[in-house]
């Protein structure tokens, strides 16, 4: 779809990134307009009185691109196992329903081999560190988000509900096994090795 839409195209010679695509879809941004307003016309708001917003980062493979700058993020969705991928993760959410998101493009990579560049409305927020007991509950009634600080990877974030969020830009990368290049890395594979061993006399 994206190829499609004839979306502006950023070529990069770098070694890793393929291409950069910005998203325009009228019926997101009208959507997360709406959940601007209401946020403000609610009081909710930062300390300063403006609203909280962050352009974050997350990771998908290829594959599922084309439903989310369309449909946006579907909170009930399965990951999209990449074609010859024999390597199939899982939606854990484990820490609480909702679209998890990081300042940091390399932690998107953990989950896939594209990454989708989004402006989210932080709203309320929960603000926790990872290893709190309740950190892997779902966001709890009249909260919008949780933030998770997590000391490796910087903030987790974790948004609960789509329309606060509103995908901007896609970055592909040449790499296309990046996914199961980073996951065997933390994922070592460990042998085991059937050997005799000889008592000596």
């Amino acid at each position: 779809l994206y190829n499609k839409m004839k979306l502006p195209e950023v070529k990069n010679p770098d070694d890793i990134i393929e291409s950069i695509k910005i998203i325009k879809n009228s019926k997101l941004i009208e959507d997360y307009e709406k959940t601007m307003i209401n946020f403000i016309s609610n009081g909710i708001v930062g300390i300063d009185g403006e609203i909280e917003e962050l352009y974050l980062f997350h990771g998908t493979k290829e594959e599922s691109l084309k439903s989310i700058i369309k449909n946006n993020f579907q909170l009930d969705s399965q990951p999209v196992n990449q074609h010859g991928d024999a390597l199939q993760r899982r939606k854990a959410q484990v820490y609480g329903k909702g679209i998890y998101f990081s300042e940091y493009p390399s932690v998107g990579l953990n989950y896939g081999n594209a990454l989708i560049l989004c402006k989210v409305l932080i709203g309320k927020c929960q603000q926790m560190d990872i290893k709190d007991l309740n950190a892997k509950g779902d966001i709890l009634g009249g909260i919008n988000s949780k933030k998770l600080n997590n000391s490796h990877d910087g903030y987790v974030y974790v948004i609960k509900e789509t329309a606060q969020i509103l995908p901007v830009g896609i970055i592909t990368l040449k790499n296309k096994n990046i996914f199961n290049d980073i996951y065997k890395r933390h994922h070592p594979q460990t042998s085991v090795v059937s050997i005799s061993v000889t008592n000596p006399q």
